[in-house]
């Protein structure tokens, strides 16, 4: 087979949204690989068509925190795609599939990919949109996210929330959660039934949320992974959700999620 390399070492929620990305071209002949921070590597287990690829370099995995920040003063987050570049350089890849922007000065990142930001905000178009333009993917693939189900899994996270939700509030109904910190724009959403804050578990994934996600009396999302996540599964479709939007301060049709 024809070999490809992806250039999006993480975080989740880029991960989620560009999966089918991979799958559009794995369908299409090719081996993928796809080098990631370690803490990310475990989220490949569900999709044999990807080979994960280890940076040896670590990106603390927590679905929101303090200290998961890009940092660019010290070159951090630009030491990666020096690494993927090498890698580049080092294989002989049929294809580069680059989705990723905003990466400062990182020499893997264009003047294109740079410069298509400030088109597609200009245009009322939004960055998810950008991902399958850079990936030359039709952006109807975004809804192709398949992955291998674990329900064990998945049936002891669903154990683990509804025993801390009877312990909580005496009832093992519950509503999820996903804020940036607890009450960003919640206020305004009535009749929140025994909030469960969704946050990172050792050992499980955002998929491995399955069953939890179906159980739920409602879901609440910020713009961040488990959005794009609950997104993509037509399962959820019929679930009572609300969207409160993203942190970032320049808040525009560009940032918004598709929902």
């Amino acid at each position: 087979m024809k070999k490809a390399l992806i250039v999006q070492p993480g975080k989740s929620g880029d991960l989620i949204v560009t999966t089918p990305i991979a799958k559009f071209y794995n369908q299409r002949g090719y081996d993928i690989d796809w080098p990631v921070w370690d803490d990310f590597l475990s989220y490949f287990r569900a999709f044999d068509f990807i080979n994960p690829i280890s940076c040896s370099m670590k990106f603390e995995k927590s679905y929101h925190s303090p200290n998961n920040r890009y940092t660019f003063g010290n070159g951090y987050v630009l030491y990666i795609f020096d690494k993927i570049k090498n890698m580049i350089t080092e294989s002989n890849y049929d294809l580069i599939i680059n989705p990723s922007f905003s990466f400062g000065r990182s020499a893997l990142i264009s003047i294109e990919n740079e410069e298509m930001v400030q088109k597609f905000k200009s245009e009322g178009r939004n960055w998810i949109d950008q991902k399958y333009v850079l990936g030359k993917v039709p952006l109807k693939e975004r809804w192709n996210f398949k992955w291998t189900r674990d329900e064990k899994r998945e049936d002891e996270l669903l154990e683990k929330i509804k025993s801390y939700s009877k312990k909580k509030y005496g009832s093992e109904k519950y509503s999820l959660i996903h804020n940036y910190q607890k009450g960003f724009r919640t206020d305004s959403i009535k009749d929140l039934e025994n909030p469960i804050y969704f946050s990172y578990i050792e050992g499980y994934e955002v998929y491995d949320w399955y069953k939890v996600i179906l159980q739920a009396e409602k879901i609440v999302c910020c713009d961040s992974c488990l959005v794009h996540f609950v997104e993509v599964v037509p399962e959820f479709k019929k679930k009572e959700k609300y969207y409160v939007g993203t942190e970032e301060p320049h808040r525009n049709e560009y940032m918004r999620n598709i929902l």
